[in-house]
């Protein structure tokens, strides 16, 4: 049966409001960080059974965090795609997006 999984983005240095994020729904078993804050996750306490992951996004890279800018990870028997939008212009449409999942062969 599959578990929770916490999907977080753009924290942009608010580990307060992260924290208590996290704290409000815990119990989880994955937590997605999608980037822009995601040196956040340094600042607090992550259950210790959960599996983070984690992207890049455009701010992270200007201040130097660099993790991978497309993450393809299998939960619960699905493939999943985890990105910033910024690279596929998400503020215009997620076409962009939808067809890279597709090339990626993402469930999700």
């Amino acid at each position: 049966m599959p578990g929770k999984i916490l999907i977080v983005s753009d924290s942009h240095g608010a580990v307060r409001k992260l924290d208590a994020i996290v704290r409000h729904e815990e119990p989880f078993d994955v937590l997605v960080h999608c980037g822009d804050g995601v040196n956040d996750l340094s600042h607090i306490t992550v259950p210790g059974s959960t599996r983070v992951l984690k992207v890049t996004g455009n701010v992270d890279v200007s201040h130097g965090y660099i993790f991978e800018r497309i993450l393809i990870e299998e939960l619960y028997g699905r493939r999943i795609m985890v990105t910033h939008g910024d690279l596929f212009r998400v503020e215009r449409d997620m076409a962009m997006m939808l067809e890279e999942g597709i090339l990626q062969e993402a469930d999700i």
